[in-house]
């Protein structure tokens, strides 16, 4: 989350040693969530970074769901499955299998078929100009880094996904500088909404070792509840546990994935947990969907906040912290920069080395299919669940997703992809204000 906006002490690391064949066995895939999780267990998440040298340094009340009219398809779940638990999908709510939320959601719909978007070259032209460290050398421009932080407990990059059920507690909090603006506010009135966050006994937030937000981050909390279908997300949160006197956090927001979202989430121009005021959490990708060898929805990027078109979003993306008046304008370059909110894929052309290694070849593919969604400014990174938790390890022979594959391998260029955002569906900051009815439980 960017700083201007949506930018205790939990059990050591022998404690989440010992949840881990509990959550193997009970709750399933690191990060993801089934059917049946009888306990609350830490899911230990971490990012996978690919650094697209691209960076400086960012409705309705209670339910979010929208149309239910339309049967969705179910997926029968087998018994004999030795990969399920690690997989998304419950069919309790038609979510299908290696995904997580409704199999039409923007985030698990392919877009290999969709229409190059006009302005793609003029955006892809752009950003491979201006990321690049050294202008006159190619291989510098998209610099893309797989730093999984699997088993680093001091790990900058880490996010946790923790795994929730109707036991867990759930908290207030306080809510933090919630007076004025967007270029303070932590909490901000009509976007976030005061709800009681659901809190593991075991569990961290983004880039810590414990509940304690020490280093400044964005410290996300995020927890889902695979029971009921919710995803809690919450930036900024501090002190959340296991002394919650002093719980604090900023924006906090719940997606509803067991009903279809509506078509404009929480509001045209409203904010979430993280800035585009899309789910991120049903979109990381997991060892256990490398392990069956493939990714079946959108995958997140970040990207540096110079780089980015101001005051305007492109949807699925409902808001963009970076306006003018606050941000100034974009970095100079050829072409136009990229609207907050879009998506890539990479181009069908593209040739994947069956030689590769196997987890590489996974993600490329991925890439191709469901492509990569913008979700928030910030470093240049793509995002995957750690192996922290997981009986799978990234550096197993049969996975074997590793440090500086896509620059070192694969040689990945920004010019390789093409936009397929519907670049007709644009929001503005300046025109649209957010208005919805946020959700006060305390």
């Amino acid at each position: 989350m960017d700083v201007n906006l949506n930018t205790s002490s939990v059990a050591d690391e022998s404690n989440l040693a010992s949840a881990r064949p509990a959550r193997d066995t009970a709750v399933g895939f690191a990060g993801k969530f089934t059917k049946g999780a009888t306990k609350s267990v830490a899911v230990s998440a971490a990012i996978l970074v690919a650094s697209f040298v691209i960076a400086d340094v960012p409705a309705s009340p209670v339910l979010l769901g929208g149309d239910t009219t339309a049967a969705e398809p179910v997926v029968e779940e087998s018994t004999d499955d030795p990969l399920r638990p690690y997989l998304r999908g419950n069919p309790a709510h038609g979510w299908e299998r290696g995904q997580l939320g409704k199999p039409n959601e923007f985030w698990n719909t392919r877009v290999d078929q969709a229409p190059v978007a006009p302005n793609s070259e003029a955006v892809t032209t752009y950003l491979s100009t201006v990321s690049r460290d050294d202008p006159n050398d190619p291989s510098t421009e998209f610099f893309a880094q797989f730093d999984m932080g699997a088993r680093k407990t001091n790990d900058p990059y880490s996010v946790y996904v923790l795994e929730a059920d109707e036991s867990t507690p759930r908290y207030e909090y306080g809510l933090r500088s919630h007076s004025t603006g967007f270029e303070e506010d932590q909490f901000i009135e009509t976007h976030c909404d005061r709800i009681r966050m659901p809190v593991p006994a075991v569990g961290r937030v983004q880039g810590e070792l414990s509940y304690d937000c020490t280093k400044g981050g964005d410290c996300h909390l995020y927890v889902v509840n695979s029971g009921t279908g919710q995803v809690f997300e919450q930036w900024r949160s501090f002190n959340a546990g296991p002394d919650r006197s002093a719980y604090t956090a900023g924006c906090t927001n719940v997606w509803e994935l067991s009903q279809k979202q509506p078509f404009e989430l929480r509001g045209l121009s409203c904010t979430s947990a993280n800035a585009a005021g899309i789910p991120y959490v049903p979109m990381i990708f997991t060892p256990g969907d490398i392990k069956e060898g493939v990714i079946r929805h959108a995958i997140p990027f970040t990207t540096l906040n110079k780089f980015i078109k101001r005051d305007v979003y492109v949807r699925p993306a409902t808001h963009n912290p970076i306006v003018t008046r606050f941000w100034g304008e974009h970095e100079p370059g050829p072409g136009e920069p990229m609207m907050y909110g879009s998506r890539f894929r990479l181009k069908a052309s593209f040739e994947i080395n069956p030689d590769w290694p196997p987890g590489l070849r996974v993600v490329l593919q991925a890439l191709k299919d469901y492509g990569m969604q913008h979700i928030d400014g910030g470093p240049r990174m793509i995002i995957a669940s750690n192996d922290y938790t997981s009986q799978f390890n990234w550096s197993d022979p049969d996975i074997n997703l590793g440090p500086f594959q896509l620059s070192g391998i694969s040689r990945l260029s920004w010019k390789d992809f093409e936009l397929v955002s519907d670049t007709s569906q644009v929001g503005s900051m300046l025109d649209t204000s957010c208005t919805r009815t946020p959700i006060n439980e305390f």
